[in-house]
């Protein structure tokens, strides 16, 4: 459950839509060094919070231990800048809900479908619901959800290695214009030197963009405001920590490379889900649609993990003193 509910707010609409954005802007090797990059971190960080919360396990976690090592000021401000983020960040989850509720579904009055606001209300309201009631359920429903995120992902890794290797994706291929095995043509295809086809923008995008592969990361503290909630958390937080590590490589990097080698950069874009719009352009044309329901789930997974967190950033602040004791 640790794990699952960790990668439930990591694997939001910010990733299935946001990379198709950084992917066109930056070029392929600059997307895949700056998600190198930013799994290298949150794997410093996860192994860095396991040792922290087995060795001086505080029941305020994170904020409890800004605290102690950095202080009233900083503890007072990182926690109350968490708590900021993931306030704002929740709604437009709810928001991104409303969006692909309003694909999906058209109700019979004048107007084709409930307003936005109405989906995002009705979404804030269900997420209020789930983490209302017991914890263990709160677990179950986040574990299942981040498992349908997942196994979207390893579907679309299957299906765009059967596209590189010429096996899906009918006689021409859309990109190519030619049959079969696609090898490096579209990831090394065009004019100029192999450096500039990487990195067509410049290695210093990797910083400008360094913010938008980032946000996509965001949900792994998690663990950490879980920990005193979860069974024997001597063992179970830093294998927590570790596997959210690894399957942030796992689902990020391998899919993030696969898709540099069956989609030109200038292909992507912002308009839709970018796993969607590679498959479907092979042909795929399910997966339009799948990835829109999958898409839909993120975003509320993303946004119920975010509730959970923002809810125990407010008590471990409350409990160092830095927010009202009532809460």
């Amino acid at each position: 459950h640790v794990s699952l509910i960790a990668l439930g707010g990591i694997i939001g609409s910010c990733y299935f839509l946001g990379l198709g954005l950084t992917y066109s802007e930056m070029g392929p090797g600059a997307v895949l060094v700056a998600y190198a990059v930013a799994g290298l971190t949150i794997y410093g960080v996860m192994q860095s919070f396991a040792e922290l919360l087995v060795n001086i396990p505080r029941r305020g976690s994170f904020v409890s231990y800004t605290r102690e090592f950095m202080g009233d000021t900083a503890s007072a401000g990182i926690g109350w800048a968490f708590w900021a983020n993931w306030v704002a960040y929740v709604p437009s989850e709810a928001l991104a809900t409303a969006v692909f509720m309003n694909y999906f579904i058209t109700l019979p009055f004048e107007n084709p479908a409930w307003s936005t606001f109405t989906w995002g209300v009705v979404a804030l309201a269900l997420l209020t619901a789930v983490n209302l009631y017991h914890v263990k359920w709160f677990g179950h429903i986040e574990s299942v959800l981040a498992i349908i995120k997942i196994l979207a992902i390893v579907v679309f890794v299957i299906c765009a290695i059967g596209i590189w290797l010429g096996l899906v994706g009918g006689n021409l291929h859309p990109y190519t214009n030619e049959a079969g095995f696609i090898g490096s043509q579209i990831i090394l295809g065009g004019e100029g030197s192999v450096m500039e086809k990487l990195f067509p923008a410049g290695g210093m995008v990797i910083i400008t963009y360094m913010i938008w592969t980032l946000v996509n990361f965001q949900g792994s503290e998690i663990v950490g405001l879980s920990a005193a909630e979860t069974q024997d958390p001597a063992t179970n937080v830093p294998l927590a920590c570790r596997r959210v590590a690894f399957r942030i490589i796992l689902i990020y990097l391998i899919p993030v490379f696969i898709l540099t080698l069956v989609v030109p950069y200038a292909e992507a874009g912002l308009d839709e889900s970018i796993f969607a719009a590679t498959l479907g352009a092979y042909g795929l044309r399910w997966a339009a649609g799948m990835f829109t329901i999958v898409t839909l789930v993120a975003a509320f997974s993303c946004a119920n993990s975010g509730l959970y967190g923002t809810v125990r950033a407010l008590y471990g602040l409350s409990v160092e003193g830095m927010a009202p004791k009532f809460l």
